[in-house]
């Protein structure tokens, strides 16, 4: 796309934005574009659903895939246990099936992957970040909010720590 062309969807998308039309923005946007991804990072299992909960209506609004990482911050020279991956993506399934049928979307028209990793949670979340492609934007969920930590490059924002 030539810039001209970009400037003409843009001037298109934002016309209907005014005009309160602002899914006929997002789709106009999204057009001729790969699909973008949003990471959702949290560190508490406790925390899942309303990470869930917070992630799924954006994707779907902004027509992205999720990457749920559950990061879970060992003692040095720890292993991740499969029992507590297995448990934990167990949990995961569970609860996106319960929260996606509240609301009334298809959960098989959602692309929405899951991992859990270990690391200190903003070096998790920077390594995460930095290895994908098409990154639109993380929501993350730490146990304590350091910003400064954070090296992503794309807009971020915290759920709260309520």
């Amino acid at each position: 796309m030539n810039i001209l062309d970009m400037l003409g969807t843009i001037s298109t998308a934002a016309t209907f934005a005014q005009a309160g039309d602002v899914d006929t923005a997002l789709h106009i946007m999204s057009q001729g574009k790969s699909e973008k991804k949003i990471v959702v990072a949290y560190e508490s299992a406790e925390k899942e659903r309303e990470a869930i909960r917070a992630a799924i209506p954006l994707a779907e609004r902004l027509n992205s895939s999720l990457l749920f990482a559950r990061i879970v911050h060992l003692p040095a020279g720890s292993a991740l246990k499969k029992n507590l991956i297995e448990g934990s993506q167990s949990s995961f399934k569970q609860a996106f099936h319960e929260e996606v049928e509240k609301i009334n979307i298809p959960a098989e028209t959602m692309n929405v992957k899951h991992i859990v990793t270990s690391d200190e949670f903003y070096s998790a979340v920077n390594g995460i970040c930095r290895e994908l492609k098409e990154l639109q934007f993380a929501i993350l969920q730490p146990n304590s909010i350091k910003s400064s930590q954070l090296h992503i490059g794309v807009p971020f924002y915290f759920l709260s720590q309520a």
